[in-house]
């Protein structure tokens, strides 16, 4: 007996509807929950003359149970099988024919049948239906059949449909489009709070809600909201036990159920039920009769394993949008209750929209589908909502690595072209395919099901393989292996090997002294590929082998900090000697400069790296080059050369190998022989790559210290002219009474030097540098050793100073000479030798 056909709300808007679409392609549907737009809008388009004969109309749905019951409502009012004009195909089930012209499928499926037909060819219009949920194949739907109509397909008819629909960001997005909105005037809906402590169980919560509740003891169903099958379970347990329930059916609502469970849920009962639902009834999927929903404000949100690159559901609070969504459910047909088992503060603290799945998942497989059909290449194809850059390049990069792509932009090479027609995500697919390879299909497959449906119980992921796989991982298998030939598993010893070909980046390898330091606690640390560490129990089996992947980890965050920690739950043992044979594109060759303290010296390290492990180490001398240079320099100086700004930062530096003073005099002098010849100018800024070309015989100490650095620092200012420094620039000056007198060069002021008066009778003019065209500046010295004169014109000391300079010291002096006639030598008598 099929559904009678009763009046909803949006049949009055249907002949407009179609109106509009023989006139425009793209209509955007705002209507309000149970207005029936799930069923009615397809099958007025499949009844109208508005398609081409034979062309099908795809509903793509948000969960399968709402595009199994959508499309068995619309088979079941046309009076038809499911299968014939009416179908829906999902992941496992296939309700199609050749003569099915309205296919209800999920958003996945799409991008699946979108593969083997990139045009859409004979079919005249998508639907996307609950489009305000935004999964990620919601979004990469909408945007892949807007670029098909802006190209291949003009012809092409888009509907969105929504009861809480943004329509003016769809608008903006689809062209041309037509809004149409039905405004349905509400029942009442009492909204009621009850706070529970967080800590109690969620099925302790709803009890509580329930028990004495007055709703109970009027007509009508209840509708309770859970995260998913673990808390429906535990809650149903708990509800079947309260006497005020005897008179209740209390059943579970949810994906895995089958047709019969899911028919007790949705139609009609005798008795008054208590349906315990996910969310797959929040918007499309009506069950009819309920007037009481109780919502816990969780779900499983949709996200992806940031470990395994796989899809995963974390349970976190539900929007606000949601909130809304599942109280409506109360008020479809007659006045209701909407029961919070939260606080109106926790409500209100709650973001409006969930965040589009686009915005928060791995974009590997989408871009794998989407790089298979070629449509990331064309300038037509934009995003609805573009995902952030961070999560293309990550996607890109994966691909990369995993071998389906040359490069990052680049197109899907033969062995991408074979993941993308395996529906598994890319790792998967890649593992599977070296398996084939590899003659060790059979025990990848059982793995790939169990790592799929995060049934890794066992730290050793090995011991899993042998166990009886339940149903769900039998189904998984049997789904993977019709895109394979037979193939006889000859060498299982081959799957770490295959895996480790899918997760190059899972590696991770034993740190030894710090799982000493950790053994009384029984954990041994990891240092994965990846990055970080991760701690694993301390058992026979990890202790036995250095090197591991990683499948399967639980990250620990403290709440009172931003700190976590990785407990790694599952591994696969996996020799050193396997992980030479990756690409030579993962393995990289590296040299790695350090500092020996205890020698005083810069050695190299060659490294073989794979990620941030390093698998092969070598010790050596370091090449002579910039790097190897500016490493040793700041290791033996303190000093990094590009912060050496000022020749006063140099000359503090290289006091390291060499006296300041004589540094600063090298510098000086070549400074000043460089302006004086009329060579380039050596900035501060470039005196570290000149000295790096030096011929050094290593990088130590004692070699820096061992060095002609009046040789090196002239090669630098001067090169082929270095040979001119010492001539213009003497560091001694001979006096006329046989002293020799040093010359300082500092920098930025006049070259000096000093000695006793007495040392330059017999000097009648001052002596200079520079061929004679930059005078000394003489400090003449007292016997005491003081300067008595500081000056640049020795004959005019002779002439007016010296005079007085004799009277006065004389006297206190009289045993120094004090001749009148300057010009000529005085020569010191020699000290008598002692007995």
């Amino acid at each position: 007996m099929g559904f009678l056909m009763i009046s909803l709300p949006i049949d009055s808007l249907l002949p407009k509807l179609l109106g509009t679409l023989q006139v425009k392609k793209n209509i955007i549907l705002k209507a309000s929950p149970g207005s029936g737009k799930t069923t009615r809008v397809p099958r007025a388009l499949l009844e109208s003359s508005l398609l081409n004969p034979g062309e099908e109309i795809w509903v793509l749905e948000p969960r399968r149970v709402a595009a199994k019951y959508s499309a068995l409502r619309v088979a079941e009012e046309l009076g038809d099988e499911i299968g014939n004009r009416v179908g829906y195909q999902f992941r496992f089930e296939n309700k199609t024919s050749r003569e099915t012209r309205l296919k209800f499928l999920t958003e996945g499926m799409f991008s699946r049948l979108l593969l083997s037909n990139p045009s859409l060819e004979g079919v005249g219009a998508i639907i996307l239906d609950e489009f305000h949920e935004r999964h990620l194949h919601t979004d990469t739907a909408l945007s892949l059949v807007n670029c098909l109509q802006r190209t291949t397909r003009p012809d092409l008819r888009i509907l969105v449909m929504s009861a809480t629909i943004d329509t003016s960001l769809v608008g903006q997005f689809l062209h041309d489009s037509v809004v149409l909105e039905l405004e349905s005037k509400p029942f009442p809906l009492a909204i009621e709070y009850r706070d529970s402590p967080s800590e109690k169980p969620l099925e302790m919560k709803i009890k509580e809600a329930l028990r004495n509740h007055p709703k109970l003891t009027s007509p009508g169903d209840v509708l309770i909201f859970l995260p998913g099958k673990k808390e429906i379970r535990k809650t149903l347990e708990t509800l079947q036990v309260l006497p005020q329930l005897k008179d209740f059916l209390i059943l579970p609502l949810h994906g895995e159920l089958t047709k019969e469970e899911q028919d007790l849920a949705i139609r009609p009962q005798k008795k008054r039920k208590i349906v315990l639902s996910t969310n797959l009834s929040e918007t499309s999927l009506t069950i009819e009769g309920v007037n009481f929903v109780i919502d816990s404000g969780l779900e499983r949100q949709a996200a992806f394993s940031w470990w395994t690159g796989l899809p995963s559901l974390n349970t976190r609070k539900i929007s606000r949008a949601s909130a809304e969504q599942r109280a409506g459910r109360a008020a479809r047909t007659g006045p209701g209750t909407c029961l919070r088992v939260y606080s109106q503060a926790d409500f209100e603290s709650r973001p409006a929209f969930t965040t589009p799945e686009i915005m928060r998942s791995d974009l590997s497989q989408v871009l794998l589908e989407m790089k298979s059909i070629g449509l990331t290449e064309l300038p037509e194809f934009t995003w609805f909502e573009s995902p952030p850059e961070d999560s293309l390049k990550a996607a890109g990069d994966l691909l990369h690595g995993l071998g389906a792509t040359d490069s990052i932009k680049s197109g899907l090479t033969p062995l991408g072209k074979q993941m993308s027609k395996i529906p598994a995500p890319p790792r998967i697919s890649k593992l599977l395919l070296e398996a084939e390879s590899l003659e060790c299909f059979e025990s990848a497959l059982r793995l790939s099901a169990l790592i799929s449906e995060q049934a890794l119980t066992e730290l050793d992921a090995l011991e899993c393989l042998p166990k009886s796989p339940s149903f769900s991982l039998k189904r998984t298998q049997e789904l993977l292996r019709k895109h394979f030939q037979d193939s006889p598993e000859k060498k299982p010893e081959n799957l770490p090997l295959a895996v480790l070909r899918a997760f190059p980046d899972r590696v991770a390898k034993t740190r030894k002294e710090r799982s000493q330091q950790r053994s009384q606690s029984h954990q041994l640390e990891l240092v994965l590929a990846s990055g970080g560490t991760a701690l694993v129990p301390m058992t026979a089996f990890s202790l036995a082998h250095d090197f591991f992947i990683v499948l399967d980890v639980q990250e620990t965050t403290f709440s009172q900090s931003s700190n976590s920690k990785v407990h790694a739950r599952s591994l696969l043992a996996i020799e050193e000697t396997q992980l030479l044979d990756l690409p030579a594109t993962l393995l990289k060759d590296s040299e790695e400069l350090f500092w020996d303290e205890n020698k005083k010296r810069l050695l190299s390290k060659s490294l073989l790296r794979l990620g941030n492990l390093i698998l092969e180490e070598r010790e050596s001398v370091p090449e002579k080059t910039l790097k190897s240079f500016e490493t040793f320099f700041k290791a033996a100086t303190g000093k990094k050369i590009e912060s050496l700004n000022k020749w006063a930062d140099w000359i503090e530096a290289l006091s390291a190998f060499s006296p300041k003073e004589q540094i600063e005099t090298q510098l000086s002098r070549n400074l000043l022989v460089a302006k004086r010849l009329g060579l380039p100018e050596v900035l501060p800024s470039q005196l570290g790559e000149k000295l790096s070309q030096w011929t050094w015989n290593d990088f130590s100490l004692a070699s820096f210290k061992d060095v002609d650095w009046e040789e090196i620092l002239g090669q630098c200012f001067l090169a082929e002219k270095s040979h001119l420094l010492k001539a213009m620039t003497p560091v001694q000056f001979s006096l006329p009474s046989g002293r020799k007198a040093t010359i300082h060069y500092p920098m930025n002021r006049n070259p000096w030097m000093e000695s006793r008066l007495q040392d330059f009778f017999g000097l009648t003019e001052t002596p200079t540098v520079l061929e004679k065209t930059l005078p000394l500046t003489l400090h003449l010295l007292a016997p005491n050793q003081r300067a008595i004169q500081v000056t640049q014109d020795l004959k005019s000391f002779w002439k007016n100073q010296y005079p007085e300079v004799k009277k006065e010291l004389s006297r206190r002096y009289p045993k120094h000479a004090w001749p009148d006639d300057t010009s000529k030598p005085w020569i010191p008598k020699p000290r008598p030798k002692g007995p």
